[in-house]
């Protein structure tokens, strides 16, 4: 009996193995321009925000092919046997290219690494696939010899039909407000965000992380900061540094807002 387990268990990391031995493009450029039934579906520019357990938040800048209307999506990384980067291989607050891949359930193919595993990663999210060069970072210019002005070339001669500009003042998903509605930021004593609209709301969440992705304050009832159109979050008791802000209202907003927050004293 000892021996089938055994020799189920070195089967599994064999066919693990062998699955995420699958090479790809050694650029950024050729794996981007690779042909549509291989390449990502998605293509971005923008900032990583926080790591969130084995995945990250990424705000966008730029999208050079596919569509999506959020400013932040979640990225979902490797946690040891799925074929893709580790997310916390990427720097906090710096600015990448990425090529993705949607998480979509895949039954006839159980080891697809945009399968999403539970319970954290969603259909919608995406993941950063390590089959190949699938990101760029301005580390490359001397490491790889692949240069910005080069790929922004390349990424010239993606479709453009397949491109959906990010709204760079208002964030549509989250009540249509102002990007820069957070204020004052930096913010020593309360932080304010003022919305589109005044409504009597009854449910809603705010969490706080600090820059490592630890939840370190979390509002459960909206009546502790919200009242009629303006949410405001006191952060007298914080230690001075870099947190991000998350904040939930099912009634008027259909996603969450993610907004990088400063605190001194």
């Amino acid at each position: 009996m000892a021996r089938i387990i055994l020799s189920f268990i070195i089967c599994l990391f064999a066919i693990q193995a062998f699955a995420c031995s699958c090479g790809g493009p050694r650029s950024f450029c050729e794996y981007i321009t690779q042909a549509p039934s291989r390449g990502p579906e998605l293509v971005v520019k923008g900032i990583k925000l926080r790591n969130v357990d084995h995945g990250m938040d990424f705000e966008i800048s730029e999208i050079y092919k596919g569509v999506e209307t959020k400013k932040v999506i979640r990225i979902w990384g490797d946690l040891g046997w799925l074929c893709r980067w580790y997310a916390g291989s990427f720097a906090d607050g710096e600015e990448y290219y990425f090529g993705l891949f949607e998480i979509v359930e895949d039954t006839e193919n159980p080891w697809s690494q945009t399968n999403p595993v539970s319970p954290l990663e969603e259909e919608g999210d995406y993941v950063i696939s390590f089959c190949g060069k699938s990101y760029w970072h301005k580390s490359d210019e001397e490491l790889r010899n692949e240069m910005e002005v080069d790929l922004i070339n390349c990424l010239s001669e993606l479709p453009s039909n397949t491109s959906q500009i990010v709204n760079t003042t208002k964030d549509e998903d989250f009540c249509d407000i102002e990007k820069s509605a957070l204020f004052p930021n930096p913010a020593a004593f309360k932080t304010y965000i003022h919305l589109s609209e005044e409504k009597e709301l009854t449910e809603g969440t705010a969490r706080i992380y600090d820059d490592c992705g630890k939840l370190v304050y979390q509002w459960n009832n909206i009546r502790q900061f919200y009242s009629l159109g303006q949410l405001n979050f006191k952060v007298s008791s914080f230690t001075p540094g870099l947190y991000f802000l998350d904040v939930n209202l099912p009634e008027l907003c259909e996603s969450n807002l993610t907004r990088r927050l400063v605190v001194y004293k």
